[in-house]
């Protein structure tokens, strides 16, 4: 792996300094260091990366829908996170799910991500599709420490998606009862929120057949 990265590494170099120098080349050279950006983004090469955008990458380019910060949330690289932000990129773009980087290591669990991006300024706020935050997405996937992180730095925990749903509601319909205790009893989530059809958590636990009650003692 050293030896590939190595190898990757003086590639890279070598070729910018023969592609930047000749004017009709300039245009290929330029998709050239975005494309590398991302492969280098994808592969966790946090060096290349600040070789390429020192060499001019665009930190903001995208493929497949998604910028280098994107491609880094989902894998959990932050050595290469952190190049990108401190070199200026934008933690409000989205990949096409609506989704930011923040709602992305939200999703995951990835705590050391999440405190990252929230450092940066990442706006906890934030919507993807059906407008959930990234207190939603946690919750959803019953990261109970994620939840407590972002509560903790200003997540409006009683926030709602279009169907009215808060994090409480999620974590009730999915059976995560630590998430439940800890949602109700130490960070004082409204037990009487309602959805779109006027139902509380309780009834989402019902409906699905978990035991909210015990959990929101």
């Amino acid at each position: 792996m050293t030896t590939t990265y190595l190898l990757f590494e003086r590639w890279v170099a070598s070729y910018l300094r023969w592609g930047v120098a000749i004017e009709e080349q300039k245009e290929s050279a330029k998709d050239f260091r975005n494309n590398m950006l991302h492969t280098a983004a994808r592969k966790k090469y946090s060096q290349v990366v600040e070789i390429l955008l020192t060499a001019g990458a665009d930190n903001e380019f995208r493929l497949l829908h998604k910028t280098p910060l994107l491609v880094s949330a989902e894998t959990g690289d932050v050595a290469t996170a952190g190049v990108l932000l401190r070199r200026g990129a934008r933690t409000d773009a989205k990949d096409n799910n609506e989704q930011t980087a923040l709602i992305i290591a939200a999703a995951k669990g990835d705590n050391t991500m999440v405190r990252l991006l929230v450092n940066h300024g990442a706006n906890k706020e934030s919507k993807s599709r059906y407008g959930r935050t990234a207190l939603h997405h946690a919750a959803s996937n019953g990261h109970d420490t994620t939840v407590q992180l972002l509560v903790d730095t200003g997540a409006n925990k009683e926030a709602k998606d279009i169907y009215s749903y808060t994090a409480l509601h999620l974590v009730a319909s999915n059976g995560h009862n630590s998430a439940v205790k800890l949602l109700v009893q130490r960070l004082g989530a409204d037990k009487e929120a309602e959805d779109y059809k006027r139902r509380t958590a309780l009834h989402h636990a019902a409906l699905t057949g978990h035991d909210y009650g015990k959990a929101a003692r």
